[in-house]
């Protein structure tokens, strides 16, 4: 197909370590808040929209807007929003490791202890500028 890799590429699956990937879930939703996500929920409740329209199904919109109609306090909002969004990076995780069955999976340790050769094959295949 036109979005396959071309056949010679190497196919690497870079997958993090799960405590990194959950600790970076918790702090995304954080920064949501910090950035107007509850403002935004609220601007999406004031315009009734759907619950089976796209926008009303993101990561966190349910969980902020119980909170806004008193159904939860904030703290249980951030935790739901945040295990909601762990859950999607574990369905995300596992889609990968049965979608690409073929490519070279690394993680964190293997990329740690691997740093120079990867670089140096990097560099001898002429993957970068």
């Amino acid at each position: 197909t036109a979005n396959a890799p071309a056949p010679d590429a190497v196919k690497i699956l870079l997958m993090p370590d799960r405590d990194w990937l959950y600790a970076r879930c918790n702090a995304r939703f954080e920064h949501m808040l910090a950035d107007g996500a509850a403002a935004e929920v609220a601007a999406l409740m004031a315009r009734h929209i759907d619950a089976d329209m796209p926008a009303m199904k993101a990561l966190g919109v349910a969980e902020i807007a119980a909170w806004q109609a008193g159904q939860c306090d904030k703290a249980n909002a951030i935790a739901d929003a945040q295990q909601q969004t762990r859950r999607y990076a574990k369905r995300q995780m596992t889609w990968f490791r049965h979608r690409m069955t073929d490519w070279q999976t690394v993680t964190e340790k293997d990329f740690e202890n691997n740093f120079d050769k990867i670089f140096s094959f990097i560099s001898k295949s002429l993957l970068t500028g």
